[in-house]
């Protein structure tokens, strides 16, 4: 009875771990800030990963979308819900559309996150490391996922290359031309 009951368990674990290996993963995308600022990221993280919901009002009935079935978020306010310990909802007008990937759109009212802030990685070429940073949902007009963000820039210049968010070389102030993937 023992081995049958550890079998059980081992097959769930293995299940398990495939289902969230396989499942649609959100590999990056691109962040608009209401100041006009865009954000070209490689990895979400805290709040915006692929297994964390979001949570909101449509046609009178309460839904819960998974992340890593969404391709873009529009924040239409500056305010956003969040939940706070995991049980008080901290109430704002979280009003948002968002727009799934198959195409389907949602206005979504009261909706609102786990978290007031998310987080993103971006691998800074010239420091040679992973960096992440954290954005208040307030700042954000807009979030696509799974855009393609390109690898590197370089100097028309010197040659040198940076990062696919940079515009203008740190250096000499010109303007950045894509790397063509050969």
């Amino acid at each position: 009875m023992k081995r049958y009951i550890f079998f059980c368990l081992i097959v769930l674990f293995i299940f398990g771990v495939a289902s969230d290996v396989f499942s649609k993963a959100i590999v990056g995308g691109v962040i608009y800030k209401r100041n006009g600022v865009v954000i070209k990221t490689k990895k979400f993280t805290k709040t915006l990963e692929p297994g964390d919901v979001l949570s909101g009002e449509f046609k009178g009935n309460d839904i819960k979308i998974k992340m890593s079935e969404i391709k873009e978020i529009q924040l239409l306010t500056t305010d956003v819900a969040f939940t706070f310990d995991h049980s008080k909802l901290v109430k704002k007008s979280g009003d948002l559309v968002i727009i799934k990937r198959d195409g389907k759109q949602y206005t979504l009212k009261n909706a609102y996150f786990s978290s007031s802030h998310f987080g993103y990685e971006f691998f800074d070429e010239i420091n040679n490391r992973v960096s992440e940073n954290m954005l208040s949902f307030s700042e954000v007009s807009r979030i696509t996922f799974g855009e393609d963000i390109g690898t590197a820039k370089k100097c028309p210049k010197d040659g040198r290359l940076f990062p696919a968010d940079y515009i203008y070389c740190p250096y000499d102030k010109t303007e950045l031309i894509p790397v063509k993937p050969e």
